[in-house]
């Protein structure tokens, strides 16, 4: 389920069929959106006290992904231009790839990659999500009010438009190579945020597809 709010960026808060990289420090349990509200200052809160986490909703930390000061030309750091001593951390540093549909870190660290690599590697940039606290109570009428969970993902960038989506797909470019494929969840949410866009069907189509897919892949897994 896919969702924006008045700045349009665009949550995920559903996340079935699609792969992350957990580069956060600590667990994330993702709520559903029925057992929770946003208050009219934006924050998430749980509706029910005895809701439990969506059943595929936990993920568990992979290895922290940091700004390091480093001089290290390991390809697992993506290096700054402006600064030979400063390294980012991508998931390929943890011994996981980069190419999954989204890579879920701190908002410090996406806003320094933001700020720093957006030119150079926007494909990077485009699987990047943040975290949506969701509190137990209403943290402006309850100062005791306690962080429990995720209340949805948010993508740290808004996506490009469907056309340029589908540029990169093997369904409609044949020489696009199917292991440099785009962010699911980018082009999921592309396809919300621009509905009227020419390619925005197609591009529909192919998500909706691999999604399907995917989920079925990962119930015979399961089953095993």
């Amino acid at each position: 389920m896919m969702e924006s709010n008045g700045n349009n960026f665009l949550t995920i808060k559903d996340l079935s069929g699609f792969t992350c990289y957990q580069g956060l420090n600590h667990t994330i349990y993702l709520y559903s959106p029925a057992d929770q509200y946003i208050t009219r200052q934006g924050f998430h809160v749980l509706k029910n006290p005895q809701a439990r986490p969506q059943p595929y909703g936990s993920l568990y930390p992979q290895g922290p992904l940091m700004v390091r000061r480093s001089t290290s030309e390991n390809p697992s750091f993506l290096c700054l231009p402006e600064s030979a001593f400063a390294s980012i951390e991508t998931p390929e540093h943890h011994g996981a790839s980069s190419l999954v549909d989204m890579v879920i870190v701190s908002r410090l660290y996406s806003g320094y990659v933001l700020g720093s690599l957006s030119r150079f590697h926007p494909d990077y940039v485009d699987r990047l999500f943040n975290v949506d606290k969701l509190y137990d109570r209403d943290p402006i009428h309850d100062p005791g009010a306690r962080i429990i969970g995720t209340a949805s993902l948010r993508k740290a960038t808004v996506p490009m438009r469907p056309g340029i989506y589908v540029q990169r797909l093997p369904e409609f470019a044949p020489f696009a190579p199917e292991s440099q494929m785009p962010s699911l969840a980018a082009m999921a949410l592309s396809c919300q945020l621009y509905p009227a866009d020419p390619c925005a069907a197609q591009l529909a189509e192919v998500v909706s597809n691999r999604l399907q897919q995917r989920r079925e892949q990962f119930q015979m897994q399961a089953a095993r």
